[in-house]
C-alpha cells in the first residue's frame, strides 16, 4: 500500500507531462522527491530508487552489462554490487587483488568460507572481473548507490539517451500538496500544481 503522500504517474501520464519535464521538475522542487522510477528498453528494465538500482536484462552480452554498470559508476563513484560466494580461504585474496572489497566471511563445511564482497564500480579491475564472470544467462542484479534526486535525474537522462523510456514514477510529495494516494488525471493535475508553484 502506498503511503498517504505518494504520487504515482503511469507511462501515459508521464508522456502527457513529458518525461524530461517530470524529472527536471522533481529535481528542482522541494515539494516532491523520487521514491522509484522505472525505465524500459525492449524487454529490459531498470528500477531506480534512492538506495538501489535493479537491472533486469534479457540475454545480455558481457559488454552490455559492463557498459550499463560503467554508466552508473560515472554518476556515483560509491556504487557497488554485493556478491556472495563460497570460496576456499586462499582464493579470497585473488578477489581482493582485483579490487573486490571483503565485507565478511565465515567458515562453512568442506573447508569453504561463505564470503561477502562488495564490487566497487569505481575499480575498473573489479568491474571487469565481475562482468567476465557473469553466467551466460539473463542478468538480474541490484546495484547499491547513494542516489539523490539529482543523481536519479542524471541516471534517467543518461539512460534515456541510450534508448530507455521512463515507464513509471512514484514520488514522495509534500502533504500540503497531495492528500492521499492519487492516480490517473488527478495525479497528473497534482503534479502540474507542484511544477507551477516553483
Amino acid at each position: 500500500m502506498d503511503s498517504p503522500n505518494t504520487l504515482q504517474l503511469s507511462e501515459r501520464e508521464l508522456e502527457e507531462i513529458g518525461p524530461g519535464r517530470t524529472v527536471e521538475g522533481v529535481s528542482r522542487t522541494r515539494k516532491a522527491s523520487f521514491q522509484r522510477l522505472d525505465m524500459q528498453r525492449d524487454a529490459d528494465s531498470i528500477s531506480i530508487t534512492p538506495g538501489k538500482i535493479r537491472l533486469t536484462i534479457d540475454d545480455p552480452s558481457r559488454e552490455e552489462v559492463l557498459s550499463l554498470l560503467e554508466r552508473v559508476a560515472e554518476i556515483d563513484l560509491n556504487a557497488h554490487h554485493e556478491m556472495r560466494l563460497n570460496e576456499r580461504y586462499e582464493n579470497i585474496e585473488d578477489y581482493e587483488r582485483d579490487g573486490y572489497v571483503l565485507a565478511s566471511y565465515a567458515k562453512i563445511k568442506g573447508g569453504l568460507y561463505r564470503v561477502v564482497f562488495q564490487v566497487p564500480f569505481h575499480s575498473e579491475n573489479a568491474l571487469r572481473r565481475f562482468a567476465e564472470e557473469l553466467p551466460e544467462t539473463d542478468f538480474e542484479e541490484s546495484v547499491f548507490w547513494e542516489g539523490n534526486d539529482a543523481r536519479i535525474a542524471q541516471t534517467v537522462d543518461v539512460f534515456s539517451n541510450e534508448g530507455w523510456s521512463l515507464t513509471d514514477a512514484v514520488l514522495d510529495v509534500d502533504r500540503e500538496v497531495c492528500r492521499g494516494t492519487k492516480r490517473g488525471r488527478e495525479a497528473r493535475d497534482t503534479f502540474e500544481k507542484i511544477l507551477s508553484e516553483e
